[in-house]
Protein backbone atom coordinates (compact mmCIF):
# COMPACT_ATOMS: atom_id res chain seq x y z
CA UNK A 1 0.00 0.00 0.00
CA UNK A 2 1.14 3.56 -0.97
CA UNK A 3 -0.22 6.01 1.15
CA UNK A 4 0.75 8.47 -1.08
CA UNK A 5 -1.35 7.92 -4.31
CA UNK A 6 -3.95 10.24 -4.86
CA UNK A 7 -5.79 12.02 -7.51
CA UNK A 8 -7.96 14.42 -8.84
CA UNK A 9 -10.73 13.95 -10.75
CA UNK A 10 -13.99 15.18 -12.17
CA UNK A 11 -17.15 13.67 -11.15
CA UNK A 12 -20.07 15.07 -13.57
CA UNK A 13 -23.81 13.90 -12.95
CA UNK A 14 -27.00 15.60 -11.78
CA UNK A 15 -27.20 12.97 -9.02
CA UNK A 16 -24.15 14.52 -6.82
CA UNK A 17 -25.30 16.65 -4.17
CA UNK A 18 -25.67 20.70 -4.07
CA UNK A 19 -24.94 21.44 -7.86
CA UNK A 20 -28.23 22.78 -8.25
CA UNK A 21 -26.84 24.99 -5.48
CA UNK A 22 -23.63 25.65 -7.00
CA UNK A 23 -25.74 26.73 -10.18
CA UNK A 24 -27.74 28.77 -8.62
CA UNK A 25 -25.03 30.70 -7.24
CA UNK A 26 -22.29 30.89 -9.80
CA UNK A 27 -19.89 33.71 -8.21
CA UNK A 28 -19.68 31.61 -4.75
CA UNK A 29 -17.01 28.88 -4.39
CA UNK A 30 -18.34 25.91 -2.21
CA UNK A 31 -16.05 23.46 -1.05
CA UNK A 32 -17.03 20.46 0.88
CA UNK A 33 -15.49 20.06 4.18
CA UNK A 34 -17.24 16.87 6.05
CA UNK A 35 -20.41 14.65 5.60
CA UNK A 36 -22.21 13.72 8.70
CA UNK A 37 -24.13 10.85 9.68
CA UNK A 38 -24.87 7.03 8.12
CA UNK A 39 -26.91 8.30 5.57
CA UNK A 40 -24.87 11.17 4.16
CA UNK A 41 -27.99 13.56 4.90
CA UNK A 42 -25.83 16.16 6.57
CA UNK A 43 -23.04 18.41 4.73
CA UNK A 44 -20.52 20.88 6.21
CA UNK A 45 -19.10 23.07 3.31
CA UNK A 46 -17.11 26.77 3.50
CA UNK A 47 -18.65 28.71 0.86
CA UNK A 48 -16.78 31.90 -0.20
CA UNK A 49 -19.19 34.78 -2.29
CA UNK A 50 -19.35 38.26 -2.61
CA UNK A 51 -22.79 38.41 -1.39
CA UNK A 52 -23.72 35.93 1.61
CA UNK A 53 -27.52 37.45 1.76
CA UNK A 54 -27.95 36.02 -1.93
CA UNK A 55 -26.26 32.84 -0.68
CA UNK A 56 -28.27 32.48 2.09
CA UNK A 57 -31.85 33.31 0.32
CA UNK A 58 -30.44 30.75 -2.38
CA UNK A 59 -30.46 28.16 0.61
CA UNK A 60 -33.87 29.01 1.52
CA UNK A 61 -34.75 28.73 -2.12
CA UNK A 62 -33.27 25.36 -2.82
CA UNK A 63 -35.39 22.28 -2.71
CA UNK A 64 -33.02 19.70 -2.08
CA UNK A 65 -31.83 21.42 1.37
CA UNK A 66 -34.23 21.18 4.27
CA UNK A 67 -32.67 23.26 6.70
CA UNK A 68 -28.78 25.50 7.02
CA UNK A 69 -26.95 27.05 9.87
CA UNK A 70 -23.89 29.04 9.59
CA UNK A 71 -21.27 27.76 11.75
CA UNK A 72 -18.19 29.93 11.90
CA UNK A 73 -16.38 32.82 9.50
CA UNK A 74 -12.98 32.44 8.35
CA UNK A 75 -11.01 35.12 5.86
CA UNK A 76 -13.09 35.53 3.22
CA UNK A 77 -15.45 32.58 3.51
CA UNK A 78 -18.24 30.84 5.81
CA UNK A 79 -18.75 27.51 7.06
CA UNK A 80 -22.51 25.93 6.94
CA UNK A 81 -24.18 22.97 8.26
CA UNK A 82 -26.52 22.30 5.22
CA UNK A 83 -29.41 19.17 6.43
CA UNK A 84 -30.38 17.53 2.91
CA UNK A 85 -34.33 17.20 2.70
CA UNK A 86 -33.58 13.54 1.80
CA UNK A 87 -30.79 10.72 2.54
CA UNK A 88 -27.41 11.79 0.63
CA UNK A 89 -26.38 8.51 0.36
CA UNK A 90 -26.56 8.15 -3.35
CA UNK A 91 -25.42 11.96 -3.72
CA UNK A 92 -21.85 11.71 -2.14
CA UNK A 93 -18.55 10.99 -4.50
CA UNK A 94 -17.20 8.05 -2.42
CA UNK A 95 -19.70 5.07 -1.56
CA UNK A 96 -18.86 3.76 2.10
CA UNK A 97 -17.24 0.35 0.67
CA UNK A 98 -14.29 2.66 -0.80
CA UNK A 99 -13.94 4.20 2.78
CA UNK A 100 -13.80 1.20 4.69
CA UNK A 101 -10.89 0.20 1.65
CA UNK A 102 -8.72 2.94 2.96
CA UNK A 103 -9.86 5.87 0.10
CA UNK A 104 -9.78 8.95 1.86
CA UNK A 105 -11.36 11.93 0.62
CA UNK A 106 -8.80 15.40 0.41
CA UNK A 107 -11.38 18.04 -0.66
CA UNK A 108 -14.24 18.93 -2.88
CA UNK A 109 -14.80 21.73 -4.59
CA UNK A 110 -18.89 21.75 -6.21
CA UNK A 111 -19.85 23.32 -9.50
CA UNK A 112 -22.93 23.44 -11.19
CA UNK A 113 -21.70 20.51 -13.31
CA UNK A 114 -20.30 18.25 -10.91
CA UNK A 115 -17.45 17.47 -8.26
CA UNK A 116 -13.83 18.67 -8.55
CA UNK A 117 -12.42 16.10 -6.12
CA UNK A 118 -8.80 14.83 -4.62
CA UNK A 119 -8.58 11.54 -2.94
CA UNK A 120 -6.34 8.91 -1.57
CA UNK A 121 -6.38 5.94 -2.75
CA UNK A 122 -4.81 2.78 -0.91
CA UNK A 123 -3.94 1.47 -4.76
CA UNK A 124 -4.72 2.01 -8.16
CA UNK A 125 -6.59 -1.19 -8.00
CA UNK A 126 -9.01 0.20 -5.73
CA UNK A 127 -9.01 3.26 -7.86
CA UNK A 128 -10.01 1.55 -10.89
CA UNK A 129 -12.43 0.45 -9.18
CA UNK A 130 -13.82 3.30 -7.88
CA UNK A 131 -13.73 4.64 -11.24
CA UNK A 132 -15.89 2.08 -12.14
CA UNK A 133 -18.25 2.27 -9.37
CA UNK A 134 -18.47 5.73 -10.58
CA UNK A 135 -19.55 4.72 -13.96
CA UNK A 136 -22.11 2.14 -12.94
CA UNK A 137 -23.90 4.51 -10.66
CA UNK A 138 -24.20 7.27 -13.38
CA UNK A 139 -21.07 9.73 -13.13
CA UNK A 140 -18.91 10.57 -15.44
CA UNK A 141 -15.47 10.23 -14.39
CA UNK A 142 -12.73 12.14 -15.60
CA UNK A 143 -9.19 11.65 -13.79
CA UNK A 144 -6.96 14.91 -14.15
CA UNK A 145 -3.96 14.47 -12.10
CA UNK A 146 -2.36 11.35 -10.36
CA UNK A 147 0.23 11.95 -7.74
CA UNK A 148 2.39 8.87 -6.25
CA UNK A 149 5.64 10.53 -4.90
CA UNK A 150 8.24 8.18 -4.41
CA UNK A 151 9.63 6.44 -0.60
CA UNK A 152 12.44 5.03 -2.25
CA UNK A 153 15.46 6.35 -0.97
CA UNK A 154 17.35 6.41 -4.26
CA UNK A 155 14.41 7.89 -5.90
CA UNK A 156 14.33 11.68 -7.90
CA UNK A 157 11.46 12.12 -5.61
CA UNK A 158 10.84 13.84 -2.38
CA UNK A 159 9.53 11.23 0.59
CA UNK A 160 7.21 12.05 3.84
CA UNK A 161 8.48 8.80 5.04
CA UNK A 162 10.04 10.80 8.02
CA UNK A 163 7.30 13.04 9.26
CA UNK A 164 4.78 12.28 12.36
CA UNK A 165 1.11 12.11 11.34
CA UNK A 166 0.28 15.50 12.39
CA UNK A 167 3.44 17.34 10.27
CA UNK A 168 2.35 15.22 7.65
CA UNK A 169 -1.66 16.12 7.74
CA UNK A 170 -0.05 19.72 8.42
CA UNK A 171 2.02 19.84 4.94
CA UNK A 172 -0.85 17.78 2.77
CA UNK A 173 -3.43 20.43 3.98
CA UNK A 174 -1.00 23.45 3.07
CA UNK A 175 0.02 21.95 -0.66
CA UNK A 176 -3.97 21.15 -0.98
CA UNK A 177 -4.94 24.55 0.00
CA UNK A 178 -2.78 26.43 -2.09
CA UNK A 179 -0.15 27.59 0.81
CA UNK A 180 2.84 27.23 -1.07
CA UNK A 181 1.08 28.74 -4.36
CA UNK A 182 2.02 32.11 -5.63
CA UNK A 183 0.75 33.59 -4.66
CA UNK A 184 -0.37 31.88 -1.49
CA UNK A 185 -4.26 30.03 -2.16
CA UNK A 186 -4.93 30.67 1.64
CA UNK A 187 -3.63 32.26 4.90
CA UNK A 188 -2.11 30.43 7.99
CA UNK A 189 -4.85 30.97 9.92
CA UNK A 190 -6.95 29.56 7.80
CA UNK A 191 -4.91 26.46 7.84
CA UNK A 192 -4.67 26.21 11.69
CA UNK A 193 -8.78 26.73 11.87
CA UNK A 194 -9.07 23.72 10.18
CA UNK A 195 -6.79 21.79 12.13
CA UNK A 196 -7.55 23.41 15.68
CA UNK A 197 -4.66 24.41 16.18
CA UNK A 198 -3.15 28.24 16.83
CA UNK A 199 -1.17 29.89 13.97
CA UNK A 200 2.19 29.85 15.67
CA UNK A 201 1.98 25.70 16.61
CA UNK A 202 1.37 25.30 12.92
CA UNK A 203 3.78 27.57 11.65
CA UNK A 204 6.55 25.63 14.38
CA UNK A 205 4.90 22.62 12.67
CA UNK A 206 5.38 23.15 8.93
CA UNK A 207 8.79 24.51 9.48
CA UNK A 208 10.08 21.09 11.42
CA UNK A 209 8.47 19.13 8.54
CA UNK A 210 9.65 21.25 5.69
CA UNK A 211 13.47 20.78 7.28
CA UNK A 212 13.11 16.95 7.58
CA UNK A 213 11.27 17.06 3.86
CA UNK A 214 14.69 18.96 2.70
CA UNK A 215 17.30 17.17 4.80
CA UNK A 216 15.81 13.78 3.62
CA UNK A 217 15.96 15.09 -0.06
CA UNK A 218 19.83 16.95 0.57
CA UNK A 219 20.77 13.43 2.41
CA UNK A 220 19.95 11.02 -0.87
CA UNK A 221 21.21 13.43 -3.32
CA UNK A 222 24.67 12.97 -1.72
CA UNK A 223 24.02 9.27 -1.30
CA UNK A 224 22.48 8.86 -4.70
CA UNK A 225 24.73 7.26 -7.46
CA UNK A 226 26.02 9.58 -10.29
CA UNK A 227 25.73 8.12 -14.12
CA UNK A 228 29.03 8.07 -15.27
CA UNK A 229 27.96 8.62 -18.63
CA UNK A 230 25.55 11.93 -18.28
CA UNK A 231 26.97 15.15 -19.58
CA UNK A 232 26.83 17.93 -16.76
CA UNK A 233 25.85 21.47 -18.00
CA UNK A 234 27.42 24.59 -15.90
Amino acid sequence: MNPDLSAEFFLSSSSLALTGLAASTPNARIKLDEVVGRDHSVLLCWIEAESYDTVEATLDAEATIAAWTPLESATKRRLYRLRMAEPAEVQVAIPEEFIKRGTTPIHATITGDGWLMRARFPDRTTLSEYREACQQRGMSFTLERLYQPTTDPEGDGLSLAGLTPKQREAVLLAHEEGYYDLPRGTKLTDLSDRLGISRRSLSDRLRRAEREIITTAITNERIAPRNANSTEHQ
